[in-house]
Order: C-alpha cells, then sequence, then structure tokens
C-alpha cells in the first residue's frame, strides 16, 4: 500500500507542480491538498479539503499521512501587512507541523522562497 501525502500551499505556482509530481508517483496512493479554496483536480489520488487555516486544528483529521509538504507562502504585497504576512509564511507553517506530528507524520518538506530567513 502506498503512501498519503498532505499539500498545503497547494494552489501556489510550486504547491500545484508538487501535487503534479505526486500524482504520478507510485509509491504515494493518496494527496491529500488543504487550501482556502477548491482546487479540482482528475485524479483520483487528490483530496481536496477546503480550510481555514486561522482553525487548523478544526481539520487535525486530515494530517493522517506519511508526509507534509508545505509550499504555503505568501508576499508582504498580498498579505497586506507585515503581520498578515507572519501569519501565512510562519503561524500557519507551525500549526500544520504541530497536527501533523501529533497524528505521526514523519516527513516535514518546507518549500521557502529564496533568501528567506
Amino acid at each position: 500500500m502506498g503512501q498519503t501525502a498532505i499539500v498545503i500551499g497547494a494552489t501556489g505556482v510550486v504547491g500545484r507542480e508538487v501535487v503534479a509530481e505526486l500524482i504520478t508517483c507510485e509509491a504515494i496512493a493518496r494527496v491529500i491538498t488543504l487550501t482556502r479554496r477548491p482546487v479540482p483536480c482528475d485524479s483520483d489520488k487528490v483530496e481536496n479539503h477546503v480550510v481555514d487555516f486561522a482553525r487548523l486544528e478544526d481539520w487535525a483529521d486530515c494530517f493522517q499521512a506519511d508526509l507534509l509538504f508545505s509550499c504555503l507562502g505568501t508576499t508582504l504585497k498580498q498579505a497586506g501587512s507585515l503581520e498578515a504576512q507572519r501569519r501565512v509564511d510562519i503561524d500557519h507553517q507551525l500549526s500544520a507541523a504541530r497536527l501533523a506530528a501529533a497524528q505521526g507524520v514523519t516527513h516535514y518538506l518546507l518549500v521557502s522562497s529564496s533568501g528567506a530567513n
């Protein structure tokens, strides 16, 4: 039986590519995408959940998986303020990591922007 992968940030450029790669990977049986808006997908492997990232704990059951790919991020311009950008780039990432760890996820892969510190 294949592994289950979670992708947060699946609507962005990198996230879409990660999902596309996971769909073609024979070792992956299921891909759970957690997004702010619905994401249509032609693959039976993909299960999309529309979530409020500020209340990510409400979707704790969705974190029962083997792998977590975090492609979630924003720009200052998109976020509108440094505080809002921090919520997306740090707080939501940390919440997802904690939920995944509590559910036994063993691999967490974080995609960050170049030059981030």
